[in-house]
């Protein structure tokens, strides 16, 4: 049995699911390849890269005014200068004062102010969402992967690992950046207009802070019993109790028109306080997690006859989960992504 909603952070992969032709309806090509989902987007993220607020790295950033996407490439890639200038990096304008070794990767190699230590990472594991929009929007997906670094499931290791170096630099979700803001600071990233721009609810609602914002899914079981069920919760999400909620878990929220447009999502369903009594099951991603986790209790004290439970597992398990991959895990009503 499917799930009802799969949370996930990240969108669908081309082996997971194709898309219909409503750019919504998702039909699953993994666990029951009969069953379809419904693509909503519920918040907004924006993958921070984060240093100690105070530290030599920040100092350091500073001083460049940011960022780009081909440093941050050469930061966390694997890959070698020659693998890099064939994949189109100007090396001499990534690294201006690079030294030629590529078993190290220094500040001072960003520019000469910089101090001479090693650039060390925080990053999270493999099955997380955040972990491949990052893989996919800066490293394009290099087969040599990530430089080797501290990579963990739970970002408040990640925090804690930047926290106590100010040579590190990590990446995780909003959310933890702005609970983490009186150690951490986000560095500003040079987006596709060549503005060097840090993430904040406005840069990432509108997209300004790019290529590191993104939309996060709840995707619902296109099934009429399911659909009863979480129809009800999500516009209880989008209405003026659950979007608030967004904020508070330190994700963005959607604008009227962008709510309007996933609410014709939902299949013109007339507004309800509360569906049919019984479950509801979401698992999958962690960065999606905090905002399940609260639009579950807030529903469920307004709907005492409806239980929700909310897992994590990473955007994949939220994935397959609701497609009934037993390969992920018990099938759950929505897949976080």
């Amino acid at each position: 049995t499917a799930v009802d909603i799969g949370d996930m952070s990240r969108d669908w992969k081309s082996s997971e699911a194709t898309r219909g032709d409503d750019g919504y309806t998702m039909s699953c090509l993994k666990g029951d390849t009969s069953l379809e989902a419904r693509q909503i987007v519920v918040a907004y993220d924006g993958l921070s890269v984060v240093v100690k607020k105070g530290g030599a790295a920040e100092t350091c950033v500073n001083g460049m005014g940011g960022l780009t996407v081909d440093q941050l490439r050469w930061m966390f890639s694997a890959e070698t200068a020659a693998e890099l200038t064939t994949a189109g990096l100007d090396m001499s304008a990534v690294t201006p004062n690079g030294d030629g070794d590529d078993t190290t990767h220094k500040w001072s190699e960003l520019d000469a102010s910089c101090p001479d230590a090693e650039i060390d990472l925080a990053y999270p594991d493999a099955a997380s969402g955040t972990y491949e929009y990052f893989f996919e929007a800066i490293l394009h997906e290099a087969e040599q992967g990530f430089r080797a670094g501290q990579q963990s499931s739970d970002d408040n290791v990640l925090v804690n690992t930047v926290i106590g170096d100010e040579a590190a630099v990590g990446y995780f979700g909003y959310a933890y950046y702005q609970e983490n803001l009186a150690t951490l600071t986000a560095l500003p990233v040079k987006n596709s207009d060549g503005d060097f721009v840090a993430p904040d609810a406005t840069t990432v609602r509108d997209g300004s802070y790019n290529p590191l914002s993104r939309p996060l899914f709840m995707n619902l079981l296109d099934d009429d019993a399911s659909l009863a069920k979480t129809v009800p919760f999500l516009e209880f999400g989008f209405g003026d109790g659950g979007d608030l909620l967004v904020n508070s878990v330190g994700y963005v929220a959607l604008t009227a028109e962008q709510q309007a447009e996933m609410e014709s999502r939902l299949a013109g369903e007339e507004p309800v306080v509360c569906g049919p009594s019984g479950s509801i099951s979401i698992a999958g991603s962690s960065t999606v997690l905090p905002l399940a986790e609260a639009w579950a209790e807030t529903y469920q004290d307004a709907c005492p006859d409806i239980t929700v439970t909310v897992e994590s597992g990473g955007s994949s398990s939220g994935a397959g989960r609701v497609c009934a991959n037993s390969a992920k895990g018990t099938p759950v009503d929505i897949g976080d992504m």
